[in-house]
């Protein structure tokens, strides 16, 4: 492939998806099947001219949604092989846009021989080949993504590309705002939302590699095998939850309940991952071949060994701040704490946190406090924990082999400066899972 990433992952749906109707398939003899559900909730207000009627309020937005609930009782999997598809990053770094951060948006890219492109917090894109760390140019770039090796890019909500040979970028599309984007081996796909109700619905433009620009109905990272993840919605615009449409629209098999609200989907391999966005209280990972879900609930973790939590477990409100599919287990951010969701065991197991694992940063915390406490006579050295530290944030990518995970640095001194340092994740093995270090990107 021509400098593309090479996985196995077959698929990613992110947000909520394409707008349909299961009213409107039909069966093999040209007959209307209807397979949607009945809303859950009453209707109270008038809706706007295309407005998606949803009946959410502050309830649904407020309690945790399990498997149960959340996935229709029906769905038995899908009958169907998924497409291999390659993309100019891993899925798994693919994110939308949880915590109006730009750096959730895969600002993380590698590439061939260890090779890793990043955001970092002086406003410029990065280059680190395993040893040395360098800028590459600069700019508050996010979706990086590499074809034929050139590293593209969304900036201001526009397309660019960057030549690794001329060390030039160029803007290539502004047509309409590039709210996500994805390259594969077709082009460019572009995707733009608007927001109905609580539910996003986007429009999807196809930038070919020829420089033909053409709509269509989804992006690669919606589909799985035959099917297309859509939002489902009845005859009068209600919205009836998420459903997999197939290609040539006989069927419609009916996924997420309507009472489920607005969430980011993922498909890696066989299996589909939801996150509902407003409050994040509780992963869904869902196999697409069989039915069978899960639900990994951030409370539920094991009680560690020792006190991990002294420092960095200061603040949760029941909420995932991260998470991503690493060597086919999900990891998940709860506060400033890393987690690995053990099936066997239904429960988080919580890592060590970063003041035990890494010397170097250490002794900058050393250095740092007692400049601080020169700073601020009327302090005491304890405060120094909540006043400037280098902590980690929720923010994890992988290159395939490495997790990586963004630090902040405290006190922000900028405006803009969401992260600071850049960590190499390096698991040790053993029995329990339990230990790893970091290592500084300098």
């Amino acid at each position: 492939m021509k400098g593309f990433i090479k996985t196995g992952l077959s698929a990613m749906c992110a947000g909520i998806l394409l707008l349909s109707s299961c009213s409107n398939a039909a069966d093999n003899n040209g007959e209307q099947t209807v397979t949607h559900t009945e809303p859950s909730a009453e209707i109270v207000a008038e809706p706007q001219k295309d407005e998606i009627i949803t009946g959410f309020d502050s309830y649904y937005f407020n309690k945790v949604f399990y498997a149960s609930e959340v996935i229709d009782e029906n769905f038995k999997g899908l009958d169907t092989e998924p497409h291999k598809v390659n993309y100019g990053n891993i899925p798994a770094n693919f994110k939308l846009d949880l915590h109006s951060n730009i750096v959730t948006q895969a600002c993380l890219c590698p590439y061939n021989d260890g090779i890793v492109y990043y955001l970092k917090d002086d406003n410029s894109i990065h280059h680190f080949d395993g040893e040395k760390d360098s800028v590459l140019f600069e700019g508050l770039a996010s979706w990086l993504q590499i074809y034929d090796d050139k590293l593209y890019y969304v900036l201001d909500l526009k397309v660019y590309c960057y030549d690794f040979e001329s060390k030039q970028s160029e803007m290539i599309y502004d047509k309409s705002e590039a709210d996500e984007m994805y390259l594969t081996d077709e082009g460019i796909f572009i995707v733009t939302y608007t927001f109905s109700n609580y539910v996003h619905i986007p429009s999807v433009i196809l930038y070919k590699w020829d420089g033909e620009t053409v709509e269509t109905d989804a992006p690669p990272t919606h589909k799985y095998g035959d099917y297309t993840l859509k939002v489902n919605v009845d005859e009068d615009n209600r919205y009836q939850g998420l459903a997999f449409f197939s290609e040539d629209g006989s069927e419609c098999i009916p996924f997420v309940n309507p009472s489920f609200g607005n969430a980011w989907y993922i498909i890696i391999d066989d299996y589909c991952y939801l996150l509902e966005y407003s409050y994040m209280k509780q992963i869904i990972r869902v196999d697409l071949r069989t039915g069978k879900a899960l639900t990994v609930v951030p409370d539920n973790y094991e009680e560690p060994q020792g006190s991990p939590f002294e420092y960095n477990f200061v603040y949760t409100d029941g909420r995932i701040s991260d998470y991503i599919i690493f060597n086919d287990e999900i990891y998940i951010t709860y506060a400033t704490l890393l987690f690995r969701y053990d099936e066997e065991k239904d429960k988080l197991i919580p890592y060590k946190n970063l003041y035990s694992n890494d010397e170097k940063t250490e002794k900058e915390n050393d250095e740092r406090q007692a400049k601080w406490l020169l700073e601020n006579p009327d302090k005491e050295p304890w405060e120094w924990r909540e006043g400037a530290q280098v902590k980690l944030s929720p923010f994890l990518f992988s290159d395939g082999n490495y997790l990586y995970q963004y630090a902040y640095k405290y006190p922000i001194a900028k405006e803009n400066n969401y992260f600071h340092i850049l960590y190499r994740v390096e698991f040790l093995e053993n029995d329990e899972k339990r230990d790893f270090k970091f290592t500084m990107i300098e």
